[in-house]
Order: C-alpha cells, then structure tokens, then sequence
C-alpha cells in the first residue's frame, strides 16, 4: 500500500518545517492514530531511502519521548540519528531563566518506567519562544539532547533559528487547528547580541617585560 504523500506548499514556512508542521497536524486531528502515522514516511535531505514517521518525529506520548531519550543516550545506543529530529508537543507551562529568557515545556514530569522527566525548548533569543503560550501545539526541529543537570532529568533543543519551531493552536468554536505558523526570523543585531558569554576573560592583560603590548584576545564564535 502507497503511503501518504503531503507536498510543500509556499512560504511563511521553509520546506522541512512546513511539511513536518502538516503531518503533525493532520495526525493530531486523527488522535495519532498508529495506523495513521505508519502511513506517513519521511526522506531527510541527503538521505536517498525514507525513514518511517515515528523515527523522524518524537511525540505526545511518554513512550515517543522515551524512546528518543534511549537513542541519544551513548551507553544504549552506538548509532545515534545523524539527521535532524523533531519533537511535538502542546506547551505545558512557560518558565523564564535567570536572565528573564522564556522557556517551555512540552512535557512536564512525564513518567516513563517509575521514572520523571521533561522535554523542554529554549533558545538564547528570546522572540523564538515568546509566541508559545499554554496550550499551543508545538513542533521542533534540531539537534535534541538529554540534560541531567537538573533535579529531573530533561529531554531538550536550544533553538537558534526560526525555522526550527512550528506552532499552531486549536480553534475554540470550531475544535480545529489553526494553520502552523513559525516566530518571526531573527535579525543581525539579536544574532550579534543574543548569545552565551563564552568568550575570553575581560580582564585586562598585564603588560610583559618585553615592553610589547600582548596578543588581542581572539573572537569567540557564535553558538
């Protein structure tokens, strides 16, 4: 049996975003039925065969989120997924960072096997994440990792790029979701400003006995 096919359509979403955020949608209308989502396969870029939709997309359930989890983890897994991995989910509360950035959690204390942990989206630009709110249906794309930092477990992506977030809603008269939308592209100042102070010590250097002035500190690079 063929499975389905969604094509891309034109802007406001980039091809990969855009057509992952539809059959996200389109599986949430229909409960994430598995037979549903069996039918839908996915051809990363640069990859020359499809991977089924389940390995591709991570999520609503425990179980989903779970099992990313055990694929990014090195002591269980030698191969982890060398293309990048989506996660949906629907904002479960918006928290704010020592520096005021807002983040969200797409699963909040989800248990899997006795054991808690969370799935959270962040970034260091803070307009990437303020559009989502409670409730919002959310897809992201990218370089997901485990965190154990925390008091639980988390499961999360640093957004750095619009592109990478998808977001939607459900209409309250008609139960329907909205179209998928994504936050608006950064601009050159926020790339220029909005980052991780990882770069050299600001102290000032003492002069050597030489007399010669020493070697400017050398640029840190972007994130």
């Amino acid at each position: 049996m063929t499975g389905q096919q969604i094509d891309t359509v034109a802007p406001p979403l980039p091809p990969l975003l855009n057509c992952g955020a539809k059959i996200a949608r389109f599986l949430q209308l229909n409960a994430f039925d598995n037979k549903v989502v069996e039918k839908f396969r996915v051809q990363p870029h640069g990859y020359k065969t499809t991977i089924p939709w389940g390995r591709f997309c991570y999520g609503p359930t425990a179980a989903a989120y779970g099992e990313l989890v055990q694929r990014l983890d090195p002591k269980t897994t030698k191969h982890p997924p060398s293309h990048p991995v989506a996660v949906y989910g629907t904002v479960q509360r918006v928290r704010h960072d020592r520096k005021g950035r807002p983040f969200v959690f797409l699963a909040d204390h989800t248990d899997l096997d006795g054991r808690e942990f969370e799935v959270v989206l962040r970034s260091m630009h803070p307009t990437l994440i303020e559009p989502l709110t409670v409730g919002t249906h959310v897809l992201a794309v990218g370089t997901w990792s485990t965190f154990t930092g925390t008091r639980v477990p988390q499961l999360r992506l640093f957004a750095e790029e619009a592109w990478q977030i998808a977001y939607w809603d459900t209409d309250e008269n008609t139960g329907s979701a909205t179209q998928p939308t994504s936050p608006p592209a950064l601009t050159a100042h926020q790339r220029a400003t909005e980052r991780p102070a990882n770069g050299p010590s600001k102290q000032t250097p003492r002069s050597t006995k030489t007399g010669r002035r020493p070697a400017a500190p050398t640029r840190p690079t972007a994130p």
